[in-house]
């Protein structure tokens, strides 16, 4: 499950075990928001502090997370108040 937590004193993405929350991993490196996975459950997305949306290849097969590094996308425009300001098409293209 992927998740915020502001903890640390800041906006945070994290990435934890789910039904039971024994693990969790830090995702964003800075201040991260609006974590959204991508339709093969091994990509996540998330929006960094100066807006740009932040790709994370992610593996989790066995009792293991392999955390990718970061790439950031580009920058996209958060105008008005959204629950999700972005979504991934069913391709994982756009």
């Amino acid at each position: 499950m992927a998740r915020v937590s502001n903890e640390s004193g800041a906006d945070e993405v994290y990435v934890t075990t789910f039904p039971k929350p024994a693990r969790r991993w830090q995702i964003s490196t800075d201040v991260g928001s609006f974590p959204r996975w991508g339709r093969n459950g091994q990509e996540l997305f998330f929006i960094a502090e100066d807006r740009t949306l932040v790709f994370t290849a992610i593996d989790g097969g066995g009792s293991r997370l392999i955390v990718g590094e970061s790439t950031e996308l580009f920058t996209i425009s958060l105008s008005g108040v959204f629950r999700y300001p972005f979504d991934i098409d069913m391709g994982g293209e756009r």
